[in-house]
């Protein structure tokens, strides 16, 4: 079998990886100190500045819930296009290069993705065509492939071994796959394979859950409720079958369906939703529009990142609590319970 890159511990999960740039933004990582919603704390910093919030013991409780039995619940994702626009050299005076690096000084799980999604968007865009047949295409046919490829192994090469883990370029279907990531392999660099269940087929998952320690699992992030729901359910009763396996999500929040379907880790960047989209649409975790907001019900933004807030006075901070008492309750049943995360196959009945 062989091992992905980076330093990770497959005992810990759950593991919910926040993503989405405050760089992009043009916010400073340090404006959030102080407010529920900062990405960089972990227990040691919430001790360290809790009291000059204006609710230390609401802060004291959030450094106990985010460490279970030892196992940090929260990471930080970040895409190679965060640091560098299209064919253009890495800009480490980013503000995004500098979460980055706290992320990892910090010793807080740092995943970095491929960035091969952001740039078959901007194929896409250029070309009118839709985002199936973009995804399709091979790797030599997207614009700007060559300068994404090398500056994803400029950076896997520099901070690997730091990283949590860093999946592969995973453009062009399963054929293509394989050989890109060969390539990758051939070079020294151990990517984590992704798997897309609508177009590869379940047969590769079994292949790929033989061959790795961890996959990425694809095609949620655009699914409708109905089939992110269906795409959940397969794959939980795929993964009853290899329960050493360690399954990341792209593109899902927690939600309630991992409640009786446990996920190893998973990224999101919904919890940038309340600022990046005040004027749009709530959603709830499985991605269904609670409601339009009419201009009317619009609330004025203000510059503090903490008070930004949405129709219903829904702050950062609010989502982040969604997901922390998500993520946390889970952790929890499974450590007080000895909750056995996926068990064999014949002790539940599945017919695989």
């Amino acid at each position: 079998m062989k091992q992905t890159g980076g330093d990770w511990n497959p005992a810990n999960r759950p593991l919910f990886f926040f993503a989405g740039s405050y760089g992009r933004l043009h916010f400073d990582a340090e404006e959030w100190l102080g407010v529920d919603a900062n990405r960089f704390t972990n227990v040691e910093r919430v001790a360290e500045w809790s009291e000059d919030v204006p609710n230390p013991g609401s802060m004291k409780e959030l450094a106990v819930n985010r460490n279970i039995e030892g196992n940090q619940l929260f990471g930080n994702l970040f895409a190679v296009n965060d640091f560098a626009d299209v064919n253009k050299p890495l800009d480490r005076r980013r503000h995004s290069w500098g979460e980055f690096e706290a992320s990892i000084q910090a010793g807080i799980p740092t995943f970095l993705d491929s960035g091969v999604f952001y740039l078959t968007n901007v194929h896409k865009r250029n070309h009118s065509t839709s985002m199936d047949e973009a995804l399709a295409l091979a790797p030599e046919e997207i614009d700007d492939f060559d300068w994404l490829f090398d500056t994803y192994v400029e950076l896997v090469n520099e901070y690997g071994d730091r990283l949590w883990g860093y999946n592969e370029l995973d453009q062009g279907g399963m054929a293509n796959k394989i050989r890109m990531r060969a390539k990758l392999e051939d070079l020294g660099l151990a990517p984590i394979p992704v798997y897309h269940p609508i177009n590869d087929g379940w047969d590769y998952f079994d292949e790929l859950a033989q061959g790795y320690d961890r996959i990425c699992f694809g095609n949620v992030v655009q699914a409708p409720p109905g089939e992110r729901r269906r795409l959940l359910m397969t794959a939980y009763q795929r993964h009853l079958k290899y329960p050493d396996l360690f399954i990341h999500f792209l593109g899902l929040t927690p939600n309630e369906l991992q409640a009786g379907m446990p996920f190893d880790s998973a990224d999101s960047s919904m919890w940038t939703y309340t600022f990046r989209y005040p004027h749009s649409v709530r959603l709830s975790a499985m991605g269904h529009k609670r409601w339009q907001l009419s201009p009317d019900l619009y609330t004025p933004m203000k510059a503090d990142p903490a008070t930004r807030v949405i129709a219903g006075n829904v702050t950062v901070a609010d989502q982040w609590a969604v997901i922390e008492s998500l993520v946390h309750w889970q952790a929890r049943l499974e450590s007080q319970t000895g909750l056995v995360r996926y068990p064999a196959p014949e002790t539940v009945g599945v017919d695989l």
